[in-house]
């Protein structure tokens, strides 16, 4: 039985699973060190979920190659601190070597691509990426970028920094020493797109297409090994979380462990001994190199996010200095029904957080439907709602963990053809402590699907339904939605070209097969 949810390629046929010989190439090469307590279910998911709630705030960080990234931030942003992660890969690795397979070219830019979302299973950081084709070394950083595309790749970080909206920025250095220097090459890229994702006059086609001008906060260059330099900020990511049982540095280290066909290890750092800084264990050092603060490059930080107000109240400012009454009490009221939940669960009682956390999510959705009518500003009325939206999907989630539930839409056939019968079995199971009630199962992609009765999923008990459905006979083949035409017959940019219709950078385009369950929880 192979999950049905989920992205997958083949040659010759449709996938409905998800890499099932990756995941097992992983599982069998991976050092066991992972929590005991599932950070996706129960107790440590409820703690997770509770930590976004009274929060917003982006980090993204942009480096060169699958590999580059730092897990251990991801880790400590997303988990430790309730803030949405992002990983936006210049490239794929299309021109590395492959330690555990034959695969090459496109076939290493899909097995990278997956191994950096079973890294990011592990760290929480959402993944993108740019056109760039990885077209092998190179020595010299004007080389590659002329290989590229300036004005291409820039687009395509200013359309991902527009699209998310990201606070803070990370990158690669100007390191100077050698080495593959598509890393400057990044840097450099990057840098362009942080000064241009704010101005109106750069790239406004993406803004006739409904994209709005951005400006982050900040920009920051990793800072080396001897992390020497001024307006250094170090960050230590060697902390235990309790609730992970675990340091954001050990989570690193065994995401980054995910890049199997690089050969990273997965061995721990040692406490106490640092090591391994920025992908996994010890304190990072970056380097702030740009910032919109009057007077931020002058102060000593102790984090990256120093100076930034994280907190939901305030996306009040988005409105000007004296905000409308209404947009204050709305937030005001959220954040209220978050500091509930987390004092309830702080005090041992997991199931005395869904009520908060259910009026919070009403209260989310009434501030969202009342913006219209407040005197706000297009531009912050949009800047307002678009981080209510995220929050929104926040509280669901949080519901969801209190009720403790979870779902599954399994096929019996992971690998199928058009027009191929397929047997679904779909439940939901509730690990809660009280009935929650299942009201409608939508089911996508398939002809003639038979509709699942609603029906209750009572206490620690699973609601089912088992349904025949045939793949459309033109179904398409499932294949990389990024056409890499440079290895076949090399062109003049090494880009890929992306099918329309697709999110932008995404790691794969979206299954057409989708199973969406509607759920009663309580009062929402």
């Amino acid at each position: 039985m192979k999950r049905l949810l989920g992205p997958a390629l083949t040659a010759g046929a449709l996938m409905l699973g998800c890499f099932p010989f990756l995941d097992a190439a992983v599982h069998g090469q991976n050092r066991m060190t992972f929590p005991l307590a599932a950070a996706d279910s129960g107790h440590v998911a409820l703690g997770l979920a509770l930590r976004r709630l009274n929060v917003s705030g982006t980090f993204m960080q942009a480096p060169a190659h699958p590999d580059d990234e730092h897990n251990a931030l991801f880790a400590l942003f997303s988990h430790g601190m309730g803030l949405r992660a992002i990983d936006v890969q210049t490239n794929r690795g299309d021109g590395g070597q492959n330690e555990i397979g034959p695969e090459l070219f496109r076939d290493i830019a899909v097995l990278r691509t997956s191994e950096l979302l079973s890294a990011h299973r592990l760290d929480g950081a959402e993944q993108y990426f740019t056109r760039a084709i990885d077209y092998g070394y190179s020595f010299d950083p004007e080389e590659v970028i002329k290989k590229w595309g300036r004005a291409e790749i820039v687009g395509d970080f200013v359309r991902l920094m527009r699209t998310l909206r990201p606070d803070v920025v990370l990158t690669m250095n100007i390191q100077g020493r050698g080495g593959d220097r598509a890393h400057e090459a990044t840097t450099i890229l990057v840098r362009a797109a942080y000064q241009a994702a704010g101005n109106a006059a750069m790239f406004p086609e993406q803004l006739t297409e409904g994209l709005r001008p951005w400006q982050p906060k900040k920009l920051y260059f990793t800072a080396g090994a001897s992390g020497q330099g001024a307006r250094i900020t170090r960050v230590n990511t060697s902390v235990f979380d309790p609730l992970l049982g675990r340091t954001y540095a050990e989570i690193g280290v065994d995401a980054h462990s995910y890049h199997k066909c690089q050969g990273t290890n997965g061995l721990p750092p040692l406490p106490g001994f640092g090591g391994g800084r920025g992908f996994g264990g010890g304190a990072g050092a970056y380097q702030l190199v740009d910032a919109t603060m009057p007077g931020q490059m002058e102060k000593d930080e102790t984090s990256l996010f120093d100076g930034i107000d994280t907190s939901l109240t305030g996306l009040a400012r988005f409105a000007g200095p004296n905000p409308p009454d209404a947009l204050v009490a709305g937030l005001a009221a959220i954040s209220g029904q978050a500091t509930r939940a987390q004092k309830a669960f702080d005090a041992g009682d997991d199931p005395g957080t869904a009520a908060p956390i259910e009026a919070g999510l009403t209260a989310v959705r009434e501030l969202r439907s009342r913006l219209s009518a407040m005197r706000l500003g297009d531009t912050a009325r949009y800047e307002i709602d678009f981080r209510l939206n995220v929050k929104e999907r926040d509280y669901q989630d949080a519901v969801l963990a209190a009720h403790g539930l979870s779902f599954d839409a399994v096929a019996d056939d992971g690998l199928v053809i058009g027009g191929q019968p397929v047997k679904l079995s779909l439940l939901a199971v509730n690990r809660g402590a009280s009935q929650v009630n299942v009201t409608d199962v939508a089911i996508a992609g398939f002809d003639g699907p038979a509709r699942c009765a609603p029906g209750a999923a009572r206490r620690d008990a699973v609601y089912t339904c088992s349904v025949d459905v045939r793949v459309p006979a033109a179904a398409r083949l499932t294949t990389p939605y990024f056409n890499d035409d440079y290895w076949r017959t090399p062109s003049n940019l090494a880009i890929n070209r992306f099918e329309p219709g697709v999110p932008f950078g995404v790691p794969f385009a979206p299954t057409p097969f989708h199973v969406t369950f509607h759920v009663t929880a309580g009062e929402v």
